[in-house]
């Protein structure tokens, strides 16, 4: 099987030197992806195998992307999110979970010596978790801090058993 640059796919259990997990990533200009979508190519170029797992949306809504690719280098592994409005309470978070779950499914597959993460969408970097024994290197670009943005927005109420649950569950992300 070829991706769309008709370079052969990589099957079953690829070994990466870095792996990143991003909500979106090239062909996005917004937000993060500028950083990203220069720095992981430099990478692959000065000789390291390096991947992205990330969300088959465009920031924008507009259309889907392959599921897999390879892009200047870096193996591009996207997973099926549904489409969901970006506006609004529910939207974001299905996108999180889906790709989450996603994220985690590919993850599986994949041998890999680092890991990169950020924080947006809402604790997708709480995966983390489930490569903490494998003894891999992890990195968390720290861009929001959850649930303390939630609670200031008015989103989730100060002090709430929701607020409580959230704070559990992000402090689990940051301690691996």
């Amino acid at each position: 099987m070829k991706d769309i640059e008709g370079n052969q796919k990589r099957p079953g259990r690829s070994a990466y030197d870095v792996l990143a997990v991003l909500p979106y990533y090239w062909p996005e200009t917004t937000g993060h992806c500028q950083s990203l979508n220069s720095l992981l190519p430099f990478m692959a170029r000065r000789g390291l195998r390096v991947a992205v797992l990330t969300s088959n949306r465009l920031y924008s809504g507009s259309g889907t992307l392959s599921l897999f690719e390879r892009h200047e280098g870096v193996d591009v592994w996207r997973v099926f999110v549904p489409d969901v409005p970006r506006g609004g309470r529910v939207g974001p978070w299905v996108h999180a979970a889906w790709l989450t779950v996603g994220a985690l499914r590919i993850l599986r597959r994949l041998k890999l010596r680092s890991l990169f993460c950020i924080t947006s969408p809402p604790f997708l970097f709480a995966f983390l978790a489930a490569t903490k024994r494998r003894r891999t290197v992890i990195g968390l670009w720290a861009m929001d801090i959850y649930p303390d943005v939630l609670a200031e927005c008015g989103i989730i109420r100060r002090g709430g058993l929701l607020e409580g649950c959230l704070r559990q569950f992000a402090s689990r992300g940051y301690a691996v």
